[in-house]
Parts: C-alpha cells; sequence; structure tokens
C-alpha cells in the first residue's frame, strides 16, 4: 500500500491509500483523509516539498514558493538531469477504447465491487 497525496492548491490537500474506483470506496480497507488549512502551512509545504524533490530545486526557491505558473516551471525543468520530471504527450483514445471506458468499465470492470453472482441476485 502506498500513500497518496493531492494538493488541491495551497489550503486544501487529501493524502490516503485508496485508489480512484468504487471497490476502493466500498469495499476496500483503505482510507483517504482531507485537509483544509486556511493559513495554508500543511499544504504549501507539503506541495513544495513535492516540487523540491521532483524539479531538483532546493524547497526554499522562491519559483516552488509561488505557485501562480507552475506549467512553465515543470516545463522549464522537464528533462534536467537533476529532475525527476519529463514531458509527454498523451496518445489519442481510440474509437474502441471509448467504447469500453464507458459502459463497459462500470458493467465489467468496477460496477460497484459486488462479484457478479452476487450482483445478478440484486442483492448484497
Amino acid at each position: 500500500m502506498h500513500a497518496k497525496v493531492c494538493v488541491v492548491d495551497d489550503t486544501w490537500m487529501s493524502c490516503g491509500s485508496d485508489n480512484f474506483n468504487r471497490r476502493s470506496w466500498t469495499h476496500d480497507s483503505e482510507l483517504t483523509c482531507a485537509v483544509m488549512d486556511d493559513e495554508g502551512r500543511l499544504p504549501r509545504d507539503v506541495r513544495a516539498a513535492l516540487w523540491s524533490e521532483h524539479l531538483g530545486l532546493p524547497v526554499g526557491d522562491k519559483r516552488i514558493l509561488d505557485a501562480s505558473d507552475p506549467l512553465t516551471l515543470w516545463r522549464e525543468r522537464a528533462g534536467r538531469p537533476d529532475s525527476r520530471i519529463g514531458m509527454h504527450e498523451v496518445e489519442p483514445v481510440g474509437a474502441v477504447s471509448r467504447m469500453w471506458a464507458t459502459p463497459m468499465y462500470r458493467a465489467v470492470y468496477d460496477p460497484d465491487g459486488r462479484p457478479m453472482r452476487v450482483r445478478r441476485r440484486s442483492s448484497f
């Protein structure tokens, strides 16, 4: 199990082990907590530490503390030897994949966490 951190802005963040699917949110014993810090200390410090680690910059660098233009900073640091990030292009999703992802994902892969035989009975 790995903890995942999601820093939305410098006042709100979450940290936990759940995955982004219904089974993880309804059946697995995984947890996530959300933190709202109006003063922004914890979310900002976590964001700055993560950016520092991935961008290869010191935590106190002004560019890390200022989150007003993050894409420019990330593009500037991508591919540098002291940086852990790289630029990549997202491949377009084909028609077959779109067809699978929309109704089939819910019906077959991750409907609600119940086994198929239990779903057929409409009971839990």
